[in-house]
């Protein structure tokens, strides 16, 4: 008997232990599989400040407002906590990062091959992170050792998207962990095919994959059928028999959680959809603007006309705030929405609940709200901490209250009082010496652009790639068979705030990494590498990457001529346009010009001629992701104002904004040059007295007006010159650097001593037409409702010589005004 009770006393000690580990831990995002915010583990009465990490601010990956307020998955850092570790993923450096709950030293770090922008996901001695790179990472915990990994993309393709190059299917279905499954989502486009995950959660073996509902032939917004599904981009929930995956700016689809069958996905409308994602047995909760969301049927996906700021989900009741940020108040009501309880403390920059307790983020103070036992109590407020920063996350774990700033901060509170430590990241250096650094300015001086993309092939020690990065702005992507190398250069280039942002390591070869074709102003290949271009093979994979017109790729030492003979195929299929330049320490090798078959797009409607027909023979079916992101659009022209359309030249695309003209790289999307006004005199024709700076509302911040389609641009492109038409002058920028280079004016006509205003432009051959004498929809005349011209002399059509700037001749409009029906070839004008 007396072996009995110890046995008994000793599985009761197991199950109390197991019980509270469990409890004391916070191992998903918002602490469940549901994301309710909601935990049984109780916190000590009175907390105090123990310790502080300042990290840097985060850069949140979609960059224009209605994105920021849609998909804020990466908005802050979003630690997890379980047995004593504290999990903080890195969207800049690739990694996660476990510290000690108590302390905040580090355990360590475990890098993937791109931005980890999800929180982690804890299930008994593993943690799993997502990566852009595809694939879902299974760590130990302790350790910080992979144990597996599992590739949710299809192949091994790369894309570059949003200013990384990542898989052109990057999981961004962030994971989460239920009944010993681990479920996560590959791939944002539709349209390259979506694949959602259940795998065994020890082993990685596969339990389902839906890769089938990317292809649903379903109405879009304004009612528009397509064949498109769910782009998963959120942290994924799981409920008792759902899974729940967000659809970024749309609603969230849901699956059948033991088949992965999809039950229903209502796309949804303005207003509606978001990555924020939170749900219990009954409902879901998705973003509408800012901080609401609104309740949608598990069952149905049904919306209901239940709106609250993202509350807890805590059983039949929701603890939720109201008011104004920075002056509001806590609210509990039932799971409905009613019978609410106020509490006036501000919860304005997140709520958790831990036990018995409510804690409030507001503006200037951490509330602590302690709940009756029964329900005929009041809640009272406990204490109050004051705090610095904007605190937009709380997480409670291992007796210690967490709270995240906006400005990169995380804070612990525990329950002894201590002086706090603050722990800052300091950057190392990285010496690197003469000869490197000459060698890296002499490869720099023969690159035409050293602001973009490079892909280093070996990476030798490192030093090379450190010193370009250091004389450059260069975005260094190095690959390199040796696992061993990139873990430990990894490290260093990290302590020295180089890795991610400016430099990244992955193991492979040309062959096996894959690439973006084009990407590339610089590639560079290691001496260790070398011996690998003796295979044909990697030549071709490796100059599929080089940009054209002017990208460089750069051969160390004397080795050139035998790496030339392997070009040979290149040159004759591309026509000539690669060139070889020797330098004092190696070879480059620019492809100089464009790609055989491609064209250009240099009017409203492709060329003089208005014939809306591409020359280009290189676009053709099936078509593929090369790159997306990584570039607000906040400085192009509104689009129910009709502005012209993109025109293309030479690599280059110039897109108009409402006082203001940009160049961005067609292969890459990188922001080449801009160029602003004073005034483009575009008022009333591009956009007009009904455009609303506001990137929030549901509602059009400009209403539809003719644009383009009837005024026709008011600019045109050619090789090396962009014309823009800006009241009176035809302003002249140099293509390459968007600076201005000249002007030319419309002479005074009709005996009027004020010139007409430039309308139609075009460009043929080295001769600039010009048509003046407009018709201008946003003036109407009532009594015969008609637009008015808006002149100040006779309309006409002018030619000026584009070299010269020569007045050729001009030659007055048989029908009163010049439209964008001009039409130029053959030597004549229509």
């Amino acid at each position: 008997m007396k072996n009995h009770f110890f046995l008994i006393a000793a599985i009761a000690t197991l199950l109390t232990s197991a019980q509270s580990a469990f409890a004391g831990d916070w191992p998903l995002w918002r602490a469940t599989p549901g994301h309710t915010a909601s935990s049984p583990h109780t916190l000590p009465k009175k907390l105090h400040h123990v310790w502080t990490w300042k990290f840097s601010k985060r850069d949140q990956v979609w960059d224009d407002p209605l994105n920021h307020d849609l998909m804020p998955y990466d908005k802050l850092f979003e630690p997890v906590a379980k047995d004593g570790r504290l999990f903080i993923n890195f969207n800049d450096s690739d990694k996660l990062l476990a510290l000690d709950a108590t302390t905040g030293k580090e355990l360590w770090r475990f890098y993937t091959d791109g931005p980890v922008r999800f929180p982690a996901a804890c299930w008994n001695d593993t943690v799993f992170i997502v990566s852009d790179d595809g694939y879902l990472y299974a760590i130990h915990a302790e350790s910080g050792k992979l144990k597996w990994k599992f590739r949710g993309a299809p192949y091994a393709r790369k894309a570059l998207g949003n200013r990384r190059i990542i898989s052109a299917w990057p999981a961004r279905g962030g994971p989460v962990v239920r009944d010993n499954t681990v479920y996560f989502a590959a791939s944002i486009w539709p349209f390259m095919g979506t694949f959602i995950y259940a795998l065994d959660a020890k082993t990685g073996k596969k339990i389902w994959v839906n890769d089938g509902t990317s292809a649903d032939y379903i109405k879009q917004p304004h009612s528009t059928p397509s064949f498109a599904g769910v782009g998963p981009q959120g942290t994924l929930g799981a409920t008792k028999d759902y899974l729940v995956v967000p659809g970024g700016r749309s609603t969230a689809a849901v699956f059948d959680r033991k088949t992965g069958r999809q039950l229903h996905f209502r796309i949804g409308g303005k207003g509606t959809g978001g990555s924020f994602v939170i749900a219990n047995d009954k409902q879901f909760f998705v973003h509408t603007r800012y901080r609401g969301v609104r309740a949608h049927d598990l069952k149905s996906g049904g919306a209901t006309r239940l709106v609250v700021n993202e509350p807890v989900l805590d059983g039949d009741r929701m603890i939720t705030w109201v008011g104004r940020k920075g002056n509001s108040q806590v609210v509990i009501t039932n799971s409905a929405g009613k019978s609410s309880l106020t509490i006036p403390a501000d919860g304005s920059g997140d709520i958790i609940k831990a036990g018995s307790t409510i804690y409030a983020a507001g503006k200037t103070h951490i509330t602590a709200i302690n709940l009756p036992v029964d329900a005929s109590g009041i809640p009272s407020i406990a204490w109050k901490i004051p705090v610095k920063g904007t605190v937009l996350r709380l997480l409670a774990a291992s007796d210690h209250l967490y709270a995240v700033t906006l400005e990169g901060d995380i804070l612990a509170f525990g329950p002894k009082a201590v002086a706090p430590s603050v722990m800052v990241k300091k950057k190392s250096t990285l010496p690197v010496d003469t000869d490197t650094e000459i060698v890296a300015r002499s490869i720099l001086a023969g690159v035409k652009d050293t602001s973009g993309y490079a892909l280093a092939y070996g990476i030798d020690d490192g030093s090379l790639i450190t010193a370009i990065a250091q004389h450059s702005k260069i975005h260094i992507v190095a690959v390199d068979p040796d696992p061993a190398k990139i873990q430990s250069l990894r490290k260093k280039l990290d302590d020295a705030g180089l890795y991610g942002t400016r430099i990244t390591l992955h193991e492979g070869t040309p062959t096996s990494y894959l690439a973006p074709h084009y990407v590339a102003h610089l590639i560079l290949i290691g001496k260790s590498f070398l011996s690998d271009f003796a295979n044909p093979t990697t030549v071709r994979f490796t100059a599929n990457s080089v940009r054209p017109y002017g990208g460089t790729l750069y051969i160390p030492g004397p080795q050139s001529d035998r790496i030339l003979k392997h070009f040979a195929s290149f040159v004759e299929k591309d026509k000539g346009t690669w060139k070889v330049k020797r330098g004092a320490s190696g070879t480059f090798f620019v492809r100089s010009g464009r790609l055989p078959g491609a064209a250009d797009w240099t009017h409203q409607h492709g060329d003089v001629a208005n014939t809306v027909k591409s020359n280009d023979t290189r676009v053709r079916l099936p078509l593929g992701l090369l790159w997306f992101g990584g570039n607000s659009h906040d400085d192009v022209l509104p689009r129910h104002g009709h502005g012209p359309p993109e025109q293309v030249v030479n690599g280059r695309m110039v897109l108009e904004g409402m006082n203001s003209f940009t160049a961005r790289d067609v292969y890459t999307g990188r922001v080449l040059w801009t160029t602003k006004f004073k005034d483009l005199e575009t008022y009333g024709i591009y956009y007009d007295k009904s455009y609303a700076y506001t990137p929030l509302s549901t509602a059009y911040n400009q209403k539809h007006i003719p644009g383009a389609n009837a005024r026709g641009s008011n600019y045109v492109l050619t090789e090396n010159r962009v014309y823009i038409a800006v009241g009176s002058e035809c302003v002249i920028l140099d293509a390459a650097t968007g600076k201005r280079i000249d002007v030319i004016k419309l002479p005074p006509g009709n005996g009027s001593a004020t010139p007409p205003k430039w309308g139609f432009i075009a460009v043929y051959g080295d001769i600039l037409l010009g048509g003046f004498g407009f018709a201008n929809f946003s003036k109407r005349d009532s009594s015969i409702r008609k637009s008015v011209l808006d002149v100040s002399a006779s309309a006409g059509l002018v030619a000026y010589d584009r070299r010269t700037k020569k007045l050729l001749w001009t030659q007055p409009a048989l029908h009163g005004f010049i439209h964008n029906g001009i039409v130029a070839g053959g030597g004549h004008v229509y």
